[in-house]
């Protein structure tokens, strides 16, 4: 997401519903600087992956608005043209945030040692880290590629 900067804020979230406020910009080669907004409704479902193992399954609704009337304007017609555009941008960020989490679960010893030399987590939160990282189910071993999860469906609309 180069070029690409924002504020990513939680509004609500429950056992199986999140609802975030973006509020960011692009600097790209056509238009300078893009200012928008964005609010994100994702779904959370609990599912069982092939292996057994849990796993989530989530869906993205995005709601987008361009700070710019004429730009704002132009998007709505180039719509069908640049829809997927837009959500490979705000789903690129979910999609990292789960990598993240597989690789931290699958390397747990590695991240409660790192998590351990930081000087402003306190004992308590530690302690919780720990306790979260555990209850999590570990993978089998696997060759890297085989590790990687598929990627979450996701659907947004700009």
């Amino acid at each position: 997401m180069e070029g690409t900067q924002g504020l990513l804020s939680l509004v609500y979230q429950d056992s199986a519903h999140r609802i975030y406020h973006i509020d960011g910009y692009h600097e790209g080669q056509v238009f300078p600087m893009v200012r928008a907004k964005a609010v994100v409704f994702m779904n959370i479902l609990p599912v069982t992956t092939t292996d057994g193992l849990p796993a989530v399954q989530t869906s993205l609704i995005a709601y987008t608005r361009l700070d710019t009337t004429l730009l704002a304007g132009l998007v709505r017609i180039l719509r069908p043209l640049i829809g997927e555009a837009v959500t490979r941008k705000l789903s690129r960020g979910f999609e990292v945030t789960n990598q993240l989490g597989t690789a931290i679960a699958r390397d747990r010893d590695r991240v409660v040692q790192q998590a351990s030399l930081v000087p402003w987590l306190s004992i308590t939160d530690l302690q919780t880290l720990i306790g979260w990282l555990y209850t999590v189910p570990q993978r089998a071993a696997a060759t890297p590629t085989a590790e990687m999860p598929a990627p979450l469906p996701m659907q947004a609309s700009p």
